[in-house]
């Protein structure tokens, strides 16, 4: 019995150890250097890293679905046939100005280490930004093709700033309902 609570005791540690391990490798702050992007939606692109293509998810920002129906609630809207086609509509266009944003030579793609790594499907949660400093991200919230995502990143202050003031003047899907 004493061997079995020895036992037990080394593979609690081992545990928690592998879990320690694995949060800070999560939260670890990385950037790449990225051409030939493509653009799956507003805010989902992929690039090759290394030989092997990686999936992207814009951090903090969600724009509307363009392959799935919106929920118009999700963007405090009334649900509603009109609500759910200006969704559609911008996110054809968050698509659209995303694609313009990485058509530039270089990008830079850089996570955060105040936020998660990997998203729920695995996908790099990153910034999008060119050489010359401007971010995709704060870019689709200023423009009103997205919404703050909720979720812990070191720009949330900035962000919701930014989608205030295009809420404020019915920028882009605000401008929807």
């Amino acid at each position: 019995m004493k061997l079995l609570d020895t036992g037990l005791k080394i593979l609690t540690v081992i545990l928690v150890t592998a879990s320690l391990l694995l949060t800070v490798e999560t939260r670890k702050e990385s950037s790449y250097t990225a051409e030939k992007v493509q653009v799956v939606d507003g805010d989902t692109l992929k690039f090759n890293k290394s030989g092997r293509t990686e999936t992207v998810r814009l951090l903090g920002v969600d724009t509307p679905e363009t392959s799935s129906a919106n929920n118009p609630s999700e963007y405090g809207l009334r649900d509603s046939l009109e609500n759910r086609e200006c969704l559609s509509k911008y996110a054809l266009e968050a698509k659209s100005f995303t694609s313009k944003f990485v058509q530039r030579e270089t990008i830079e793609i850089s996570t955060d280490s105040d936020a998660d790594r990997r998203g729920d499907y695995g996908r790099l949660l990153a910034y999008v930004d060119t050489v010359e400093g401007e971010n995709l991200n704060a870019r689709l919230l200023e423009s009103g093709y997205a919404r703050v995502y909720s979720s812990e990143f070191s720009k949330r202050n900035k962000f919701n700033s930014l989608e205030e003031t295009a809420m404020e003047n019915d920028r882009g899907l605000w401008s929807c309902g």
